[in-house]
């Protein structure tokens, strides 16, 4: 339901499936390797549609503010550094 998974120790993949009530949620996901934590809010603009637009808003480099997401088939990828922090995502569905 919630869509949150990881790949490799360092992609996370975003594909939620909620129900159209929901205008979404808002999850705190910490990585395996206890460095790394994803802030990731879901966004469900239309009513439980896939993923449309995704955003990495990180307060550091090695991404821009307000980098735009990849987005294929309804799902989002985000590889993450290999140095940590602390990472913000916004997803929207529609």
């Amino acid at each position: 339901m919630l869509g949150i998974t990881i790949e490799n120790g360092r992609t996370l993949v975003i594909a939620p499936c909620i129900p159209s009530e929901w205008s979404g949620y808002r999850v705190i996901y910490r990585l395996p390797d206890d460095v790394t934590t994803c802030v990731i809010e879901i966004k469900n603009g239309a009513g439980a549609g896939r993923v449309i637009g995704a955003w990495l808003n990180p307060p550091n480099p090695p991404f821009p503010k307000g980098g735009l997401i990849a987005v294929n088939d309804g799902v989002a990828r985000v590889q993450l550094p290999a140095s940590g922090g602390e990472y913000q995502i916004t997803i929207q569905l529609g």
